[in-house]
């Protein structure tokens, strides 16, 4: 039998086209004039059509593509090592195999990103020492002042004082090391909003103040800010738009890829909203502090409506929604009365 292959010495990377006669015992030359037996040969698997690598004991090496003649030599040569058919070539030759691997990859990557990267999102965030979240949520909010998206606060002094007063409770209310400050700010472009920095910073506009018909409302609003920093939210959704630095991070333990993809926090904040389950989970924080407290939660679900609706007529850019008011929410928070 004839097998056409390509030749390697193993000393260079010239490769020699040649025919190698099989002969009756498995004996074959090679170009460099040495002789060996098929029986000497380590065969690569099969895998569908691709050439195969017969690798000799002196480190020269064979590449060939003709598939069923090597399979042919195998069995007439190494019979023990081809009782058994391989397990990769067996499988991708098989449609119903092949279907069958394409639909568990999808279901495993489905469930990744489902459940396995919020779930090393939240370990990671966890991790993340305070002290970084400070200073990560300093600078963000001088990019924000910077950035044109809203200006110095109108309110009066005596407003800012009350409201700051009514966060203050809300914030010695937690037993985290957050350090918790409210700042007030003009919405501009931005309108009715509020928004919480990883660091503890809670942001309201004056705009999200007029629109609220009871006080009550925005302390609900500012509860359930408090919820978003003490759950992590905003580092966990960074965190999970970033899946090679949050595996590493997870894996070595090494902040610093963390702390890397958290200096994109800014853009991140702008162009992201949290998701249906971290704006629940903050909404039962603010819940729970109301009935606590013995107030009303239908104050802040009003609000929340009043938001949805100034959304939807336009005032307020939809790239900057961070906290859209659907109606799932608003009855989550009505039948909470």
């Amino acid at each position: 039998m004839q097998l056409e292959a390509y030749f390697y010495d193993g000393q260079t990377s010239k490769r020699t086209a040649c025919m190698l006669e099989i002969g009756p015992s498995g004996y074959f030359k090679l170009p460099n004039d040495l002789q060996w037996q098929w029986q000497q040969l380590k065969v690569s698997p099969r895998i569908g059509n691709t050439p195969r690598f017969l690798d000799l004991p002196d480190g020269s090496r064979l590449e060939s593509s003709q598939n069923d003649l090597i399979d042919q030599l195998c069995e007439q040569y190494i019979p023990e090592a081809h009782k058994r058919p391989d397990l990769i070539h067996t499988l991708e030759s098989k449609l119903r195999y092949a279907l069958a691997a394409v639909v568990i990859t999808g279901l495993m990557i489905w469930w990744f990103m489902a459940a396995g990267l919020p779930a090393i999102a939240d370990k990671v965030a966890q991790r993340l020492p305070i002290s970084i979240m400070q200073e990560l949520g300093a600078e963000t909010l001088t990019v924000l002042d910077q950035s044109g998206l809203f200006s110095d606060s109108k309110l009066p002094e005596e407003q800012q004082q009350a409201l700051r007063q009514q966060f203050r409770e809300i914030a010695d209310n937690q037993h985290s090391d957050f350090n918790y400050r409210l700042h007030f700010r003009d919405g501009g472009i931005m309108g009715p909003n509020a928004f919480a920095l990883p660091s503890g910073d809670i942001v309201i506009t004056d705009q999200l103040i007029e629109l609220a018909d009871h006080p009550q409302g925005i302390q609900g609003v500012l509860a359930h800010e408090v919820g978003h920093v003490e759950h992590r939210h905003s580092l966990r959704m960074i965190l999970q738009s970033s899946t090679y630095p949050l595996i590493i991070t997870a894996v070595t333990g090494d902040m610093s890829a963390a702390t890397t993809v958290l200096a994109a926090l800014p853009t991140l904040l702008v162009e992201k909203s949290y998701s249906r389950r971290f704006e629940e989970e903050a909404d039962q924080f603010a819940i729970d502090y109301m009935r606590q407290e013995n107030m009303d939660v239908k104050h802040l679900a009003a609000l929340l409506t009043k938001l949805e609706n100034n959304t939807k007529h336009g005032n307020m850019p939809d790239w900057f929604s961070s906290h859209p008011a659907t109606e799932r929410r608003v009855q989550m928070l009505e039948d909470a009365k």
